[in-house]
């Protein structure tokens, strides 16, 4: 190609150079992800030309050299930062893909998660029915109170053995329902109990 350079028109260059760096920009494209590939491209594409305009001697060749290693230039330019994007994308990719299989594993664990939740949820509703109904229809007098002694819960057969409603004593202390003479032993125990709970 760069043999007939001198011998042809300059109509003939133009369009030889315009076709050989039109090549040079569509390898960009192409080739840019990997600078060794496109540089063994560009080189013995574009080299050849431009020392054959540089030592023509002629100013118009010179000039058209000048314009060319420009634009050779520019198109180096340009691949390497197509490449840097590439390469990032490629490596934001890698991470997004890491990144979704983290999130799925995630979610699958949360789930999982929520089913036992719902499982253990049932399980502790459906005993908490079950004692409900074995306080609230035993005979005997259940009493819940909290570590100072004061009523939170009373069965519905305190109507029946002492004669109160089951709300009416809630919130009141258990000692203002003891005999007087048992009131210390019983404050006694509840302190003993609050001291072994700690």
């Amino acid at each position: 190609l760069s043999v007939g350079i001198e011998q042809t028109q300059v109509s003939h260059q133009m369009f030889l150079i315009v076709v050989l760096a039109g090549l040079a920009a569509g390898a960009i494209g192409v080739m840019a992800s990997v600078k060794i590939v496109f540089l063994s491209f560009l080189i013995p594409l574009l080299f050849p030309l431009l020392s054959r305009l540089f030592f023509s001697g002629d100013e118009l060749k010179l000039t058209m050299g000048g314009l060319l290693l420009f634009f050779a230039l520019f198109v180096l330019l340009s691949a390497r930062h197509l490449g840097q994007s590439i390469a990032e994308s490629l490596r934001l990719q890698l991470a997004n893909t890491d990144l979704i299989r983290d999130l799925s594993q995630a979610k699958e664990e949360a789930e999982e998660v929520n089913l036992q939740l719902a499982a253990s949820h049932s399980a502790l509703s459906e005993s908490e029915k079950r004692f409900r109904s074995l306080i609230e229809h035993s005979s005997d007098l259940i009493t819940v109170v909290n570590e100072k002694g004061f009523i939170l819960y009373n069965s519905p057969s305190i109507t029946r053995i002492l004669g109160y409603e089951a709300e009416e004593l809630l919130g009141s202390s258990t000692t203002n329902l003891l005999h007087p003479a048992d009131q210390a032993n019983v404050t006694e125990t509840f302190r003993s109990l609050r001291q072994e709970s700690a």
